[in-house]
């Protein structure tokens, strides 16, 4: 069956917005003139483009059951904590040097009054305040904001 333009040009028009691929080669088919019946047949719902449905909110997370007395709570529903880790790094370190600098300088200062020989916890004494300096200026340094990178010479 041939159409006359107008037909034709609906067919067309028709062709641009069908989403479904079966409606479209009925209606390719239908212009290549092998089927009349495809002008006249009613479209199968075209769900709408992703642009038009409305935004997603964001998915909410299932309110944690309150454990049974003797049952270990279930870590997938603990709230998650964000935290910066190199940052926090940076505090960790420096503390280990402090703890360990004042170990040190409590183990002379024990040694000295068991033995009363300052000779000998000379070397424990100046392990210990250069760990607990180097651990001090740890401290005081990861404590200062972070310093934000410039893109682009000046």
């Amino acid at each position: 069956m041939r159409f006359t333009e107008k037909d034709r040009q609906e067919l067309i028009n028709k062709l641009k917005k069908v989403r479904d691929p079966r409606e479209r080669d009925r209606i390719i088919w239908a212009l290549a003139g092998q089927d009349g019946a495809v002008f006249h047949s009613v479209p199968a719902p075209v769900p709408p483009p992703r642009s038009a449905l409305p935004p997603r909110s964001a998915p909410r997370r299932p309110e944690p059951e309150k454990p049974a007395p003797g049952k270990a709570p279930d870590l997938r529903n603990m709230p998650q904590i964000n935290i910066d880790a190199k940052r926090m790094f940076g505090f960790v370190v420096p503390a280990f040097f402090i703890i360990f600098g004042l170990v040190r300088l409590g183990q002379a200062a024990l040694n000295y009054i068991a033995s009363q020989n300052i000779e000998a916890e000379i070397p424990g004494l100046i392990t210990g305040g250069i760990f607990l300096i180097i651990g001090l200026a740890g401290i005081f340094r990861a404590m200062q904001p972070p310093r934000i990178k410039q893109d682009g010479a000046s």
